[in-house]
């Protein structure tokens, strides 16, 4: 009876062991993520946004250069109308600033964050957000990352496939989705000067 008694614990502290395990693999993948961006300084991408503005959805696609520091370099593709303008997001103010031409897309119903501003988000969350949850589906990954606290936190929630690399997003304020992303093109940068010193946590 006794040796029963003990293989009870056993079983339990092994599935224990092996629970924690998959966490922390989870967990790994993306800080792994957020390393690589910190060594390159940043990533090239194209973004398809969808953005839902109340009275109607705004689509458009940026070519993008996001920057370890949290900063965003946007060229607008689509729509057509709109083809070649270019706007910087600042990491450190989140100001947003046009060549010649204002473009005002408007706000979530509300929001306090512009759909154009999002992308800087989407950064931001990535290099600074507080990872709270990640896992995978199949070959898919998953992070979920807040920027901020309580009510006010933004939400990022990311897909990656297989290598590793981002192929959606989704971003939430106040628990409604403002901004949904189609991510292509991705590229990491060469030559950054920025250093790591994350192990598996958020």
């Amino acid at each position: 009876m006794r040796r029963r008694l003990l293989a009870v614990p056993m079983m339990l502290l092994c599935l224990l062991c092996a629970c924690a395990g998959k966490r922390t693999e989870s967990v790994q993948a993306p800080v792994d993520f957020r390393a690589g961006l910190l060594r390159a300084g940043g990533c090239s991408l194209r973004l398809e946004a969808t953005a839902d503005v109340g009275d109607q959805v705004c689509v458009f696609v940026l070519d993008c250069v996001l920057g370890a520091d949290c900063s965003a370099e946007l060229t607008l593709r689509e729509p057509e109308t709109l083809e070649g303008i270019t706007a910087r997001i600042d990491g450190d103010t989140g100001s947003l600033r046009f060549d010649d031409v204002c473009v005002t897309f408007g706000l979530p119903a509300d929001s306090r964050l512009s759909p154009m501003e999002a992308p800087g988000m989407l950064i931001r969350a990535w290099i600074e957000g507080y990872i709270a949850s990640a896992g995978t589906e199949g070959e898919e990954g998953c992070a979920v990352y807040e920027v901020g606290y309580g009510p006010d936190a933004c939400r990022v929630e990311t897909r990656f496939n297989a290598d590793g690399v981002p192929t959606r997003a989704e971003l939430s304020l106040e628990g409604h989705v403002i901004c949904k992303f189609e991510i292509s093109e991705y590229q990491l940068l060469s030559g950054g000067d920025y250093e790591t010193t994350e192990e598996d946590m958020g």
